[in-house]
């Protein structure tokens, strides 16, 4: 994708199959799209297949619920335990009579000309739940242990910064998070090298607009080339490198930059974002504070490059966790 702007510009059009898809790949092409004329470009192309596959995703999940459910001998119990569980703090269960009704509700939505309740909404929901709420956070801290095993001058300068600020009597929380610029760089850092969305999710133009000149008609499929931005040497100290300081300032201080846009931009960014970047935190300020990470000796240098899907993901790797003395320095 970067060496498709180097050689095609900023703006560039690809045929994927029979479909016309718009490349960006400048930030500031991007956002011009996708905050300034974020009505335009808020639409989702359809692909067949994925729905094909999302629709047989969920309803295997949900028969494998409903089986599991069906068996008395394996629910039954837990359901008692959780009933206790309640009771004993204290919670009431009015909300009981109103959870009967949900399903009538359901039903007359679905009767109603002009009611936003569709079924494809139900599935599509349910698959970011599994795809985007999961699989994401899970495949960051992958490319982070990568990482933080090749650098162990980065680690050690996040977990002293977590012992002098937070120490050992307590795992680090949210409160933290402004005391600890050097974790949040890291981490930041860690989504843009390991890049694992390199096109968003793609587009689709709602009506008849102009984009720089150019005229884009109704339908046409738009990706934003976030490989490029995320490596551009324009924005970047070190573009090519993993460099923390790449959200530093002079002074140490964390600092954001308005071209990370991981989690897309305008109208259709992610929903998950602020979730996944508190989710990120809170996991690797954690790792760190207790966890030493080591590549192995004898395994030469890892593949960085990475196996590309619906995500970019980390080949398989070994990475050796060695717990910190953690007695007798507390702040």
């Amino acid at each position: 994708m970067s060496a498709m702007r180097e050689k095609f510009g900023d703006i560039s059009l690809v045929y994927i199959g029979r479909t016309p898809t718009v490349v960006l790949s400048r930030f500031s092409v991007i956002k011009e799209a996708l905050v300034h004329a974020g009505v335009e470009f808020a639409g989702r192309p359809t692909v067949p297949v994925f729905d094909w596959i999302i629709h047989g995703l969920v309803k295997c999940h949900c028969g494998h619920l409903s089986g599991r459910l069906e068996s008395e001998s394996q629910w039954d119990l837990r359901i008692k335990k959780l009933v206790l569980f309640i009771s004993m703090l204290g919670i009431g269960l009015s909300g009981v009579p109103v959870s009967e009704s949900c399903g009538w509700g359901q039903v007359w939505q679905k009767s109603d000309p002009e009611t936003t309740f569709f079924e494809e909404n139900l599935f599509m929901t349910i698959a970011d739940l599994f795809l985007a709420g999961t699989d994401t956070t899970a495949t960051t801290l992958r490319w982070g242990l990568l990482y933080l095993s090749q650098d162990p001058e980065v680690q050690e300068r996040c977990h002293q910064e977590i012992v002098r600020e937070v120490g050992y009597d307590r795992p680090p929380s949210l409160k933290d998070k402004d005391r600890l610029p050097n974790v949040e760089a890291t981490i930041r850092e860690i989504q843009r090298v390991g890049n694992i969305a390199p096109i968003c999710v793609p587009r689709q133009v709602t009506k008849d607009t102009e984009l720089c000149g150019y005229t884009l008609p109704k339908g046409t499929q738009v990706f934003c080339n976030l490989s490029s931005m995320l490596c551009d040497k324009d924005h970047w100290k070190f573009p090519d490198q993993f460099k923390p300081v790449n959200f530093l300032d002079d002074q140490g201080r964390f600092c954001k930059r308005e071209t990370f846009i991981p989690f897309g931009t305008g109208l259709r960014v992610c929903p998950g974002e602020q979730l996944a970047r508190l989710e990120l935190f809170v996991y690797f300020s954690v790792l760190l504070q207790r966890l030493e990470f080591i590549w192995p000796d004898g395994t030469g240098t890892p593949d960085l490059a990475g196996s590309f899907g619906l995500l970019r993901t980390p080949l398989p790797f070994q990475v050796i966790c060695q717990s910190r003395d953690t007695t007798g320095q507390s702040k």
